[in-house]
């Protein structure tokens, strides 16, 4: 499970990278409201490891920070 809080209510962009950098999940595009929030991560179409998540709202702002697929 994947939680984040958003200030505002606005578009958000919430997906998965390998640690190459290239996009293997996207888990949010789309608009959401202020608040907290709560997106399931299966991990069932992704191989094992540890992969970056990287969410990034409507005013630019964006965040990082690993998961480990097991």
């Amino acid at each position: 499970t994947v939680r984040f809080r958003l200030a505002r209510a606005g578009r958000v962009q919430l997906a998965v990278y390998d640690l190459r950098g290239r996009r293997v999940e996207s888990l949010v595009d789309g608009e959401r409201s202020a608040g907290e929030q709560t997106v399931l991560l299966s991990g069932d179409d992704l191989a094992p490891g540890v992969y970056h998540l990287k969410i990034t709202t409507a005013d630019g702002v964006a965040a990082t920070r690993f998961v480990r697929v097991r």
